[in-house]
């Protein structure tokens, strides 16, 4: 998935491609029309049946950097693949599609699938019957009117499902402060309630959760200044969330774009100034893995055995990295 082209798909393990461009309406196979094929913000395959493929599409490409009213014409939909992603039946996430959507969670119950989607304007919503519906989900989470009182907007980035429920990132992007937040939804009281964060994290960036530590690790962003005499940048790096308490396991002077585990729950983060970092397999301390690539963004990806990395970056393609060494 990727912004101005939508979906490009390879066969031949990225020697050549080809662009997604069909779309199932009334039973009929026609080209996707313009406001669904320009970018795919999130794709997943079903782990149970990889013939199956799930996925956000949006008419606009540049969230979430910079919010602004372009969010609100915005035409989104969700959509579903039955033949690995070669052609797409798209299902309205809200009334009218001015929606963009931007992150999806699949929580996996047997034949179910409960599909959870965070949009950069609506929030955050859920569909309990595989995508064919969705309703929102943002009580707890106040409103933005950064583009205007007449326009309230919640900017949902991240939303990760766990062993204790549901946790959201809120405003990443958003340039006011009071429209950023982490959350975590309250199962009973059916609604979200704010997470206090570390005083000098500016904000929080991406997130993913290990089963194997039950710990959440979240990658923030380094925006603010100290009072030191060398006034360094504080509030990034990469935190680790565990019972409650931010455990800072990187360092605050780095802006942190992107984190996430590989097979064995090893971690690895991604800096925007186009260094990665690995940690150790306990994830307590870390090394500098790669540096010098261009605008590395959050999405990582593991190849064969964990012996090979992919990552994404902001304008410059798709970085492969062969890891060398024993890698069980």
């Amino acid at each position: 998935g990727c912004t101005d082209f939508g979906l490009l798909q390879s066969f031949d393990g990225g020697n050549s491609w080809l662009r997604a461009l069909r779309c199932w309406e009334n039973g009929k196979l026609v080209s996707m029309g313009p406001n669904y094929r320009n970018t795919c913000y999130d794709l997943e395959f079903d782990k149970n049946n990889h013939n199956i493929v799930y996925s956000i599409w949006s008419s606009l490409q540049t969230a979430p950097y910079s919010p602004n009213a372009s969010y609100l014409k915005a035409k989104g939909a969700f959509g579903i693949s039955y033949d690995g992603g070669t052609s797409w039946c798209f299902k309205s996430i809200v009334e009218g599609d001015l929606i963009l959507p931007y992150r999806m969670e699949i929580v996996y119950k047997q034949n179910k699938r409960i599909i959870y989607i965070a949009s950069e304007n609506k929030g955050i919503f859920v569909s309990y019957d595989n995508g064919e519906s969705f309703q929102e989900m943002n009580d707890g989470i106040p409103y933005s009117y950064s583009l205007g009182e007449n326009n309230p907007c919640i900017f949902a980035n991240e939303i990760i499902s766990t062993k204790h429920g549901l946790y959201a990132i809120i405003g990443a992007g958003a340039s006011n402060k009071k429209d950023k937040g982490f959350y975590h939804y309250n199962e009973q009281l059916k609604k979200f309630e704010s997470i206090p964060i570390p005083k000098n994290v500016a904000v929080f960036r991406d997130i993913v959760y290990s089963s194997k530590e039950d710990c959440i690790y979240l990658a923030a962003i380094a925006t603010s200044l100290d009072n030191s005499a060398n006034l360094k940048k504080a509030g990034g790096g990469v935190y680790r969330y565990k019972d409650g308490v931010f455990t800072q396991i990187l360092d605050e002077t780095i802006s942190v774009f992107g984190v996430d585990l590989d097979s064995t729950g090893r971690l690895y983060a991604t800096v925007f100034d186009g260094k990665i970092y690995r940690f150790d397999q306990d994830n307590t301390t870390y090394e500098l893995l790669v540096d010098g690539l261009f605008h590395v963004l959050k999405n990582i990806s593991f190849g064969h055995k964990n012996s090979i990395l992919y990552v994404t970056s902001w304008g410059g393609g798709t970085e492969r990295i062969i890891l060398k060494g024993k890698y069980e």
